[in-house]
């Protein structure tokens, strides 16, 4: 026996996973942002896709919190500001590449 399914029942993405503090050391980098200069150049567009793929999955009240140390920040405000950190690594990449051009 087959079974349909409408495509809004259909799971298109899988979770972009949050970092925790004090879960691993990978995490508290990643919870800073410190993670992004050991990717390569497809990690972080990767990394961009997901991150807009959240930011777009988030409900309007995602009551979901980021931990950085004492600091506490919305899952939102958390993705902007991973996103812009990725925009500016991939900046200084392409700075460091014109340079040496």
């Amino acid at each position: 026996m087959t079974s349909t399914c409408s495509l809004s029942q259909i799971r298109l993405t899988r979770a972009y996973r949050l970092p925790r503090w004090l879960d691993s050391n990978a995490d508290a980098l990643r919870a800073t942002n410190d993670d992004l200069s050991d990717f390569d150049d497809l990690e972080l567009a990767n990394e961009a896709f997901r991150v807009r793929q959240a930011l777009a999955n988030l409900g309007p009240g995602a009551p979901q919190l980021v931990f950085i140390g004492r600091r506490r920040l919305p899952a939102r405000d958390w993705l902007l500001l991973r996103l812009a950190a990725i925009r500016r690594e991939r900046q200084a990449r392409w700075r460091e590449a014109a340079a040496a051009w």
